[in-house]
């Protein structure tokens, strides 16, 4: 019960938010920040281009995009790992058993719940990434403070929301579908 009913709804959202801030919030921070000390973003401006709005915009749009399609993958190596886990190496329950008490207590709506944190999540981690990437300066090592403090103030966020988004979806009323 624990695989199929907490891991949809706390452990990915979570997971997913630390390994999206570590991987693309950071290099987010890296690559505008290298852009702000190497004054490419001073040349847009100097083109008529408003750097901001091109360059966290289109990221904020791909994000979106990509984002549920990476998030799907991602419970879907997470329910093989738990499969061969609890069958393979622990072997407490057959494989149809597993499968059979697994579904039974998936349900759409947890995974629309848990998409949504992770959309929040996802979205608060690039605009702290493009934040810090585009105020950065003092060099190569300025660039590297900002990443620093993205990443520590992205693990905030992703409590932050990770809390809110659970108290919000299902309360103090979760649902448990244990002795109803």
């Amino acid at each position: 019960i624990f695989n199929a009913w907490c891991a949809i709804r706390e452990m990915a959202p979570y997971m997913w938010g630390y390994i999206f801030a570590a991987k693309v919030g950071c290099g987010l921070v890296a690559e505008i920040g290298s852009m702000r000390i190497s004054d490419e973003i001073d040349a847009m401006e100097v083109m008529g281009v408003k750097s901001r709005s091109y360059l966290v915009g289109s990221r904020i749009v791909a994000a979106w995009i990509a984002m549920p399609f990476l998030y799907v993958v991602g419970l879907g190596i997470m329910y093989i790992g738990e499969f061969l886990t609890t069958v393979k190496m622990l072997g407490g329950v057959s494989p149809g058993g597993y499968n059979f008490i697994f579904w039974l207590y998936q349900n759409p709506q947890d995974l629309f719940f848990s998409l949504c944190k992770v959309m929040a999540m996802g979205t608060a981690i690039i605009f702290v990434g493009c934040y810090y990437g585009y105020n950065a300066s003092g060099g190569s090592v300025g660039v590297g403070r900002s990443t620093a403090k993205s990443m520590m103030l992205n693990m905030v966020l992703i409590h932050i929301i990770g809390v809110l988004g659970t108290q919000l979806f299902w309360g103090l009323a979760p649902n448990a579908p244990i002795a109803n």
